[in-house]
């Protein structure tokens, strides 16, 4: 803040020096004149008017050292509009200035709060740390003190091996734990009252026996009398003691049994999501056989589709030599003898067309044939093609479906897993 203080009177003293310095121009531009009109403070344009009939023309007119000079007029114009540029140079100049210190003030300003502000944030955040801190150590003593008075509590009456007892048995120890204990409350209960009748009929029958015998002198009977109703006292309050801790005890026991059953309930439906989850994993099982069947059926349409392209290839081939062997059988014509050409020559032109037209015949079926070898072996590749394209669908679907029972196998496990670990937690707290 002295710091700033000083810069505002700076800028307090340097705002006062600009505004004497425009307040002077300021007066010397209205106090500014020509040279010419220093002299009179008035111009004397109709001093010399004549009234008259012919002179009032000549008189009216303006004399010419009246009239001011336009190089300066306009030299002092300009001096002005020098004089107006440099007032305005110098308010921006005096703005800007402004402008700076007011920003300046700011960021000081506002880096003086958020410093403030963080500080001030640091020190609740540190606060309210060491407030959880203690909070946290306090409630792990208190937890602490509660578990070492449950379990000396516990061991004063009865130990367990924890080591041989399992997961198991653990409610079952229990209940036996607490019936064995019951048992024996109630046998020191019963213990009790018969001590307590023995003493009751003991003291009726001394009291008659002191009653007879006339030497015993009374202060004794007295103070035989109050210490036997000091015992009854005693025992009264250690058999009222043993009934509140039968009645603690049994509602410790309904408490155990209520658990028990609700341990039971959530073990039945662990045990169901347990088969469940067995189930799911044994249809994904039965899926992924069942899909890797039907790749093998595929496979195996694929290997008999190549056997029987592989049949007809063969077939086309011998068809093919078939009618080439044909055309060469065909082909040559049969030699007669010139003296049975010279005797027929009628039947020898019957037997040479007749051959023409086998032969033009022949070389019909075979290309017939050939087309029908050409067309099944169009259609013949076009389904491998086909198959070839299903066989890598159902190659990518296979896969596919592997990688989601992949998944869905590590996630039924995952799930198993926590479910097995919850049961253990819950069984282990029970037991303790």
């Amino acid at each position: 803040r002295g710091t700033f203080g000083t810069r505002w009177e700076a800028m307090k003293a340097k705002a006062t020096e600009l505004w004497v310095c425009c307040a002077r121009r300021k007066r010397e531009a209205r106090e500014f004149k020509p040279p010419q009109m220093r002299g009179s403070t008035r111009l004397n344009i109709s001093d010399d008017l004549k009234i008259g009939f012919f002179s009032t023309d000549h008189a009216t007119q303006t004399d010419s050292s009246e009239i001011l000079s336009v190089k300066e007029l306009s030299s002092s114009t300009q001096k002005l509009a020098q004089m107006m540029k440099s007032l305005q140079v110098d308010f921006g100049f005096l703005k800007q200035l402004l402008q700076l210190k007011f920003e300046d003030r700011l960021k000081e300003e506002s880096l003086s709060l958020f410093t403030i502000l963080h500080d001030r944030i640091l020190e609740i955040e540190k606060h309210y740390q060491q407030n959880e801190d203690k909070m946290r150590k306090s409630f792990n003593q208190q937890l602490a003190d509660a578990i070492a008075v449950i379990k000396g509590m516990y061991q004063q009456f009865f130990e367990v091996e924890e080591e041989n007892v399992s997961l198991q048995d653990v409610s079952t120890v229990k209940t036996n734990i607490l019936l064995r204990k019951l048992k024996e409350k109630e046998e020191v209960i019963k213990e009790l009252k018969e001590e307590l009748d023995q003493y009751k009929d003991f003291g009726f029958h001394k009291m008659e026996s002191f009653a007879k015998e006339t030497s015993s002198p009374k202060s004794n009977l007295e103070k035989e009398n109050l210490e036997y109703k000091v015992e009854n006292e005693r025992l009264l309050q250690i058999i009222s003691e043993l009934e509140e801790e039968i009645q603690i005890n049994l509602k410790e026991n309904s408490g155990l049994e209520d658990e028990l059953i609700s341990m039971k309930e959530m073990a039945e439906k662990d045990h169901k999501t347990i088969q469940k989850l067995m189930d799911s994993r044994d249809r994904l099982r039965e899926e992924l056989h069942y899909e890797k069947s039907l790749v093998q059926d595929v496979i195996n349409k694929q290997k008999e589709h190549k056997e029987m392209r592989k049949k007809y290839g063969s077939l086309s081939v011998k068809v093919a030599r078939s009618a080439k062997g044909r055309e060469a059988s065909l082909s040559p014509w049969p030699k007669s003898p010139p003296s049975t050409t010279a005797l027929r020559p009628h039947s020898a032109t019957m037997s040479v067309s007749s051959a023409g037209a086998q032969k033009a015949k022949m070389p019909k079926k075979a290309l017939k044939e050939d087309q029908a070898v050409v067309e099944d072996k169009h259609g013949l590749e076009s389904q491998i093609e086909a198959l070839k394209a299903n066989l890598e669908n159902e190659k990518k679907k296979v896969e596919r479906f592997r990688k989601e029972a992949d998944r869905l196998n590590k996630s039924w496990e995952k799930r198993f897993f926590i479910l097995r670990n919850r049961y253990e937690s819950k069984t282990l707290i029970s037991a303790v």
